[in-house]
């Protein structure tokens, strides 16, 4: 046994637990012996996240062990209890009605923005994005160069370019087209109390909807890696920083990026300029299809692919029914704060 503990002892102060440090470090996937100092460890696991179990042998003079280790976003002791609060929380919500922001329903304003035009602000929206990695690592030249070769400072400085970069292409329509600021952002006569409630009230109801889908796409991969298909999901690599980070700066910087400025950034291009947009252009069911679709899209992630394609729908219905682009933001803001709440409580 003392050999079992020298052994994971290089893991003893990381976030993660040992046995999973040790799966990411030896194990990447399939079944496989690795060769330690007198025992033999067995390891039965895939590349997508699954359930994985450790079969540490011990000298014959000893019992053998069995180790089970549970990878990120597979159902766990803490994911369970979050799904419990969220399920609490949906039979809660449907005890009573919810109401519309406003009566009478508002109506979409005429938008008259020509293609040319509506390319224009496309344009700078990508170019926000493919530009946001080298405008990152000249900022953390000019500011900090002693951390220029750090994967995390330089993701964490390009993230916040490009967010700067969305928020600042949607201001900028705004103002070209003389837009009002306010009736962009908000319905008249709601106020932020109402919208908070009511869009609080909206989480907690579809948030379980969310966990299911979620468990729903992990299933699929996993059977599609265990019938031969070499499929590799890998989660998000912030959701992983988070989870095995111990440093309060980095947390905090992180939580700032991923609970306020994701969803402002997102949903003021997403909903309020591109499916907007389309809305007025086509029906709004291609709309809604499309916009989530990108949404889904730029995260670039396989592992998240069909539950953010069901939140980008989810929050796009909310803003065709509210008008009003504080729903989505605030909703998109809660289910962000729960999942990082989640990564720092159950790592």
């Amino acid at each position: 046994m003392d050999k079992v503990k020298q052994h994971f002892a290089p893991f003893a102060h990381s976030r993660q637990s040992p046995a999973r440090s040790y799966c990411s470090q030896y194990c990447p996937a399939g079944p496989q012996t690795l060769p330690t100092d007198g025992l033999q460890i067995t390891a039965t696991g895939s590349a997508v996240p699954t359930p994985v179990s450790y079969r540490i042998r011990l000298p014959p003079t000893a019992s053998s062990i069995n180790v089970i280790v549970d990878p990120e976003n597979t159902i766990s002791a803490g994911n369970l209890i979050l799904f419990g609060i969220a399920l609490f929380g949906a039979i809660a919500s449907y005890s009573r009605p919810i109401r519309r922001l406003s009566e009478p329903e508002p109506t979409w304003s005429p938008w008259n923005l020509s293609i040319v035009a509506f390319s224009r602000y496309l344009w700078l929206v990508l170019l926000a994005i493919l530009f946001a990695p080298l405008a990152g690592d000249t900022l953390i030249g000019l500011i900090i160069p002693s951390r220029a070769d750090d994967d995390r400072i330089r993701s964490i400085f390009a993230t916040f370019v490009m967010q700067a970069g969305l928020i600042g292409v949607v201001l900028v329509a705004i103002q070209n087209r003389k837009w009002s600021l306010h009736s962009f952002f908000e319905t008249s006569g709601v106020s932020w109390k109402v919208v908070f409630t009511h869009t609080g009230h909206l989480f907690f109801r579809y948030l379980p909807a969310i966990w299911l889908v979620g468990a729903f796409w992990g299933t699929i991969l996993y059977a599609l890696n265990y019938l031969g298909f070499p499929i590799t999901a890998e989660p998000q690599i912030a959701t992983q920083w988070i989870a095995e980070s111990s440093s309060i700066t980095f947390l905090a910087v992180m939580g700032i990026m991923v609970v306020l400025t994701a969803p402002l950034s997102e949903e003021l291009v997403f909903r309020g300029l591109l499916f907007r947009f389309l809305r007025e252009r086509s029906s709004a069911r291609f709309a809604l299809i499309l916009s989530s679709l990108l949404f889904a899209l730029l995260h670039a992630s396989l592992h998240s692919f069909l539950p953010l394609l069901f939140i980008g729908l989810l929050l796009t219905k909310l803003y065709d029914d509210t008008r009003d682009i504080r729903t989505p933001i605030l909703f998109h803001l809660f289910f962000n704060l729960f999942s990082f709440l989640n990564l720092l409580l159950f790592p």
